[in-house]
């Protein structure tokens, strides 16, 4: 890219006006600079989604420190094998596992289903009925792995959290909790305890007990096999 529109536009002024030569390597110029800068503010459609994604889960993490001011137990980003849970959540209405979505465009929950409608045309966009099912999944493993550290009778809550035009607000819908990102911190704080102190401690513990394990399995899996 830059080279190519160069040599491009050298190739016409030789073929069309040979005397004019340093009229179209000037244009030539103009021409990959235009293209580079369009290339650098319009990323590709990857790059641009991850970066929704980074900023949406740091925008999540933001609103969570209200909950932590409160004694709430927050940890982020943790590395499951196959993906990662964007937060686990530890407080008095239970143990929560987050997935953060920061989309473009209109947003409503139905039936579990995630509609994403486009401003400029609401007859257009996309369903997504996969992400209910996922986060459930997450949550009922979450469940599996406190259990087995010796957590008893607790059942990890799934939520997502919804970064955009979301005017449903907090709702549940199929076994999941859907709240608008700027109001998570109030609606989680809003719910009744379920957790007594005692019980709240006992639920941290597990989860650290079980971070702990969990990464040393992975760093004995990841240490070369010893030579016999």
């Amino acid at each position: 890219m830059g080279v190519i529109e160069l040599a491009v536009a050298i190739g016409l002024g030789r073929a069309l006006q040979p005397t004019h030569l340093e009229f179209y390597a000037g244009m030539g110029v103009g021409m990959a600079i235009t293209m580079t800068m369009v290339f650098w503010d319009s990323p590709p459609h990857h790059i641009d989604r991850w970066r929704l994604g980074a900023e949406g889960e740091k925008a999540t993490a933001k609103a969570l420190r209200r909950l932590i001011r409160d004694g709430w137990t927050v940890v982020h980003d943790v590395d499951v094998g196959r993906g990662n849970l964007d937060h686990i959540l530890v407080g008095p209405a239970g143990v929560f596992v987050l997935e953060t979505k920061n989309l473009r465009g209109m947003l409503a929950v139905h039936g579990g289903v995630l509609s994403v409608r486009w401003r400029e045309d609401p007859s257009d966009g996309y369903n997504n009925a996969e992400l209910s099912r996922r986060v459930r999944a997450r949550a009922a493993a979450l469940s599996s792995c406190l259990r087995d550290v010796g957590l008893r009778g607790v059942w990890v809550q799934p939520l997502v959290v919804l970064w955009g035009h979301f005017d449903q607000r907090s709702i549940e819908s199929h076994g999941v909790a859907w709240v608008r990102g700027h109001d998570l911190a109030s609606v989680l704080s809003q719910r009744p305890a379920v957790l007594e102190p005692p019980r709240a401690i006992r639920a941290k513990e597990a989860l650290e007990q079980w971070l702990a394990g969990d990464d040393q399995r992975r760093r004995q899996a990841t240490q070369p096999a010893a030579a016999t």
